[in-house]
């Protein structure tokens, strides 16, 4: 409770303390409209010390266009302001002064936009009593009342003299009057006053609506100056026209021309005769009226130079009104030429629209960005028959004596070549329409070769083939996408005769523009048709090969089967018979690389592992498979001959180092399985020797099943070596296998040629239909004791 006592008296010190002192006139002040009101304190005058600042408060308004005026003697001795918010000189914003010059007076626009306003006085230059007064008032009011004086001097200061306007006609002659020094004052006043009319129309436009047709003396002063002001408006405008026309009747005297070019002038006057006394009247109808056979010269000449067919832009209404005004008749002679110059003007714009109808309907031929509708046609039909009923016939017996003028006969080839032109679009417009609902259903079956032929059978319809600018582009897209669906389709016979036959297509509205676009699209087509043989042979033949790879019957007929072949044997190259042979060639080297290398390769080791890994399961039948493999394959691979040579009962299976065994495969030689098959196997022996006859023991370990009996007959059939028999006699041994020796056979001593084939050959026979296992070891001979 302490603390809040303490603060309130430490804000009323504050507030003592202020720099600025209100000052609070007694009677109040009031925001009503009215007259000037001084501020008073109780019946005397504020004391204001110089140095201090003070500040009083004006409510503010609820009208609208308001203005706060202060006005004293003692305003120069201030420096103050109006503000909307008063921040005690912490930057207020001041309301604009829109006083004139006078600084005993302060005017301030005010509204509805504060609730108050405060006259903040910063700056007192000398101790003084203040005299001011104030008052609240229509902006409108204040400122006609202000400047009211100033109005009605202006309008006094730029009235025009009326004295020779009254006076022409009767004391005045036209020709006595000055127009140059005349219009140059009337226009300078008039100016003037349209000025002052601009300030009135400001001040008219912020009127109070229930100031207007009331009773207000200012507002009826200002209706008063208003009206008379516009009268004065209207007399000079009518005086300067009456000026105008009188002085191009004077200065064209001697000048025909100009004075028929002056006729519009004439009738501005003549069109506000109402407003000009009669005395006007007649000395304008006096001084024109004599003048006017100067037209039809005029008219003539101007027909006569006339070199164009543009039409003429003389106001002939006017100059016949002109004869109506001044009482009179048109001579022949004007008629004539007036008549001529009308049909040439209407002749000349109605060949001008049906030229401009003509441009119209050719930008639409142009403009279209698609290809025109069953309808487009007929409509241009309609309008083209329009255009031609419109166009005029220029002839002698319609101008008369001026038919030879330049600008008729001009006029005339004009009109016949637009006839002409329009006659030809016509019989176009009509083949067209019937020819075009043909294309357009051509088009929805995408058949625009046809379109192309019947666009080429019609070549005088050059508009027509614009609008289908980019058939062959069309074409050329149809063709190409055709070849690409029987491509997807993979018919590739259908694909091949697209690509022959557009190859040979020559039908196109522009060949030679088409020619480079359709050569690309045949070269591509042609690319992508032997890439995708290509590709197609290569998915089946990998098909072919991964069924196949493990197959040990009927081998031989496995390298007949078509997958070896193209999937299409390609007939047509754009490039010619070098072309199509190197692309047939590239085609079937590349299955010939599978049928000779890939496919033998991977089915003889596939096979050969097989083998190997259980001989027990027909073995014959995959090591005669191997073999039959063996005759295709053409590849380099050593390995791959090598697993063939073990296999096949006519190889001969080399022997090189002494002493090592070599197992090698006994295979039947005969077809099928009998009681007894036969069975063979090769040796080519080839050991190093330094002996020029080199002579070597030959070791053969043979199966149980094989030399099991030997002890009982001859395992054997036959030995040979290099073709010679070999025989157990003299000193030349074959021992018989025994389980005692683990059934080996010896050889020996067998006799080699050195540096030669040395080929021993072993046949025998055994009931089993299988492949047998042997082993061979050659050795130098041992001594042996007898």
């Amino acid at each position: 409770m302490k603390l809040s006592v303490a603060l309130l008296a430490i804000l009323i010190f504050l507030s003592s303390c202020s720099p600025y002192k209100q000052l609070t006139p007694k009677p109040e002040i009031f925001s009503r409209e009215g007259e000037y009101i001084q501020l008073l304190n109780k019946d005397k005058r504020f004391k204001l010390k110089k140095g201090k600042k003070y500040y009083m408060i004006f409510p503010g308004t609820q009208a609208d266009n308001m203005y706060l005026v202060l006005r004293g003697n003692d305003l120069p001795s201030l420096t103050s302001h109006l503000t909307e918010q008063f921040t005690k000189g912490k930057g207020d914003i001041p309301v604009n002064d829109e006083s004139a010059a006078d600084d005993n007076v302060n005017v301030y626009k005010i509204g509805r936009a504060a609730p108050a306003y405060y006259w903040v006085v910063e700056d007192v230059r000398q101790n003084l009593e203040l005299t001011l007064d104030y008052r609240y008032v229509p902006i409108w009011r204040y400122q006609f009342e202000t400047r009211s004086a100033e109005f009605q001097l202006t309008l006094a200061r730029n009235k025009v003299d009326q004295g020779n306007y009254e006076a022409l006609g009767s004391t005045l002659r036209a020709q006595d009057l000055r127009f140059d020094e005349e219009l140059a004052d009337t226009r300078r006043k008039n100016q003037t006053l349209k000025s002052l009319q601009g300030e009135l129309q400001k001040i008219e436009a912020i009127f109070p609506p229930e100031i207007k047709n009331s009773d207000d003396k200012a507002y009826l002063d200002y209706v008063g100056l208003k009206n008379e002001l516009e009268r004065e408006l209207r007399f000079q405008e009518n005086y300067q026209v009456m000026l105008n026309a009188l002085d191009k009747a004077s200065a064209s005297r001697s000048d025909g021309d100009a004075f028929a070019l002056a006729v519009p002038d004439f009738m501005a006057f003549f069109e506000r005769k109402n407003e000009y006394a009669e005395n006007v009247v007649q000395e304008a109808r006096q001084n024109i009226g004599n003048r006017l056979p100067e037209l039809a010269p005029y008219l003539e000449k101007v027909l006569q130079q006339k070199t164009d067919i543009s039409p003429i832009d003389y106001p002939l209404d006017k100059a016949e009104a002109l004869y109506q005004e001044c009482n009179q008749q048109p001579e022949a002679r004007f008629t004539a030429v007036a008549g001529a110059i009308r049909t040439f003007n209407r002749d000349a714009e109605a060949v001008a629209n049906a030229r401009s109808g003509l441009e119209d309907i050719k930008a639409s031929l142009e403009a279209t960005g698609e290809w025109p509708s069953d309808n487009f046609y007929p409509r241009l039909q309609s309008q083209i028959d329009k255009l031609a009923a419109a166009l005029p016939r220029v002839s002698a017996t319609t101008y008369g004596k001026f038919a030879a003028y330049r600008c008729v006969t001009r006029l005339d080839q004009a009109a016949r070549a637009t006839g002409e032109e329009i006659r030809t679009l016509q019989l176009g417009f009509q083949t067209a329409a019937a020819l075009v609902p043909q294309i357009n259903r051509l088009k929805a079956q995408s058949n625009y070769s046809e379109i192309i032929r019947l666009l080429k059978l019609n070549p005088g319809l050059d508009f027509l083939v614009r609008q289908y600018g980019n058939i062959d582009q069309l074409s050329l897209q149809q063709q190409e996408s055709d070849i690409n669906i029987a491509l997807e389709n993979q018919l590739w016979s259908v694909a091949e005769s697209k690509i022959r036959a557009l190859y040979e297509d020559r039908n196109f509205l522009d060949y030679d523009a088409a020619l480079p676009r359709k050569n690309q699209t045949v070269k591509n087509a042609e690319e992508r048709l032997v890439s995708t043989v290509e590709e197609e042979s290569r998915k089946r033949i990998n098909v072919f090969i991964e069924a196949n790879k493990a197959v040990y019957q009927k081998v031989d007929s496995l390298y007949a089967n078509p997958a070896f072949s193209p999937v299409h044997e390609l007939t047509f190259s754009s490039g010619g018979a070098s072309v199509l042979e190197a692309n047939k060639k590239r085609i079937q080297n590349y299955l010939d690389s599978f049928r000779y290398d890939q496919f033998p390769k991977m089915s003889i080791e596939n096979l050969y592992r097989e083998f190997e890994r259980n001989p027990g399961d027909n073995a014959v039948a995959k090591a005669r498979a191997i073999v039959t493999h063996g005759k295709y394959y053409k590849g380099s691979d050593r390995k791959i001959r090598n697993l063939v040579a073990e296999c096949d009962p006519q190889a001969a299976k080399w022997i090189t180092k002494p002493t090592e065994y070599r197992k090698i495969y006994v295979l039947p030689v005969n077809t099928n399985s009998q009681a007894s098959n036969e069975y063979m196997f090769k040796l080519n022996i080839q050991i190093e020797s330094d002996a020029q006859f080199p002579v070597f023991d030959v070791n053969i370990k043979l199966p149980r099943e094989v030399a099991g009996r030997a002890g009982q007959e001859q395992w054997y059939e036959r030995i040979t070596m290099n073709g010679n028999v070999l025989k157990n006699e003299g000193r030349f041994t074959i021992t018989s296998p025994t389980p005692e020796n683990g059934f080996e056979c010896q050889l020996s001593p067998v006799q080699m040629v050195k540096n030669r084939d040395n080929i021993l050959e072993v046949r025998f026979k055994h009931s089993a239909f299988k492949v047998l296992e042997v082993s061979v070891m050659c050795q130098r001979p041992l001594i042996k004791k007898n």
